[in-house]
């Protein structure tokens, strides 16, 4: 199990129990526990971690969180407001929201080593904006739980989000239309000077928690001989038809949801066919000459 899914899917439970059974001295070291543990949550939901968070665990973290404050609140209506020692524990819990946030960041994750592998420089398909690099590579299921990306023939693929502010992350608990997450509808760029190899725009967009399989609405690239996927792409979106010829100049598609997706989003994908014994060879993608990498912001101006 790696670091992302114990700070994701674990650690908030135990926090969450910890709060359920604490003996509290004062009202205040109630209201800093609470506000520390809101705090390490919210710092999961804002954060490209999001997507490392089991939709189930997702609903679990918030309910258990309420259910556990309710109750330790029914248990400090007699304690005084404060003690000596809440100002200390205000100490402490900053240094340990300050040391997760370190974690979080340091060492950057690991990418897959691709000194063998090759490399493919592209255009940043999405202009409108901020954008999230996550789930940056692979990795198989963890915990009985699938992950994305969870084939060696996506081992360098990128899903790219947009990133939310506190109004948009609360919202988002009460969505019933894909127009309010801010990435849905924006224009995506050919992300390289070459053809439509193959196009399909005809499934349409769900509405989270719903979610189908596979790539949903597509387009495969052909980029000089190397193969670009671009997937959940929004219905009715797709430009131009198979066969013709695309540059970076272009807008190809929109950003949509369907297909195996949690959320709307962009997937990127790059990799050459060697013929049956060697079918897939994964690129590592470059965007305007540097590495992808998980965690990574790109800023387009709008």
């Amino acid at each position: 199990m790696n670091k992302y899914i114990f700070i994701t899917d674990i650690l908030p439970f135990i926090f969450i129990w910890l709060i359920w059974i604490t003996a509290y001295r004062s009202k205040l070291q109630w209201i800093l526990r609470c506000f520390f543990l809101l705090l390490f949550i919210g710092l999961i939901f804002l954060s490209p971690l999001k997507i490392f968070v089991n939709q189930y665990i997702g609903w679990g973290i918030w309910i258990t969180f309420i259910v556990s404050a309710i109750r330790s609140f029914l248990k400090i209506k007699k304690l005084p407001f404060a003690s000596k020692a809440d100002w200390w524990e205000a100490l402490f819990g900053t240094l340990i929201i300050g040391a997760i946030i370190f974690i979080l960041n340091y060492p950057p994750p690991k990418q897959e080593p691709a000194s063998s592998a090759q490399k493919i420089n592209l255009t940043f398909p999405l202009r409108s904006g901020s954008y999230y690099l996550t789930n940056v590579g692979f990795s198989p299921s963890i915990g009985g739980f699938p992950t994305v990306h969870s084939s060696l023939a996506e081992k360098f693929a990128i899903d790219i989000m947009r990133p939310r502010n506190l109004k948009e992350f609360f919202s988002s608990f009460f969505k019933a239309d894909l127009g309010q997450y801010a990435i849905f509808g924006d224009d995506i760029h050919s992300p390289c000077d070459g053809f439509i190899d193959k196009a399909n725009d005809d499934l349409p967009d769900l509405i989270p928690p719903a979610k189908g399989t596979g790539t949903g609405n597509h387009i495969y690239l052909n980029c000089n001989g190397t193969t670009i996927l671009l997937a959940h792409l929004h219905n009715k979106s797709i430009r131009f038809k198979e066969g013709q010829g695309v540059t970076t100049d272009d807008v190809i598609a929109q950003v949509g949801n369907n297909g195996n997706s949690t959320e709307p989003h962009l997937h990127i994908n790059a990799y050459i066919t060697r013929g049956e014994n060697n079918p897939v060879e994964t690129s590592q993608i470059m965007f305007d000459g540097k590495i992808a990498k998980r965690g990574s912001i790109i800023e387009y101006g709008q």
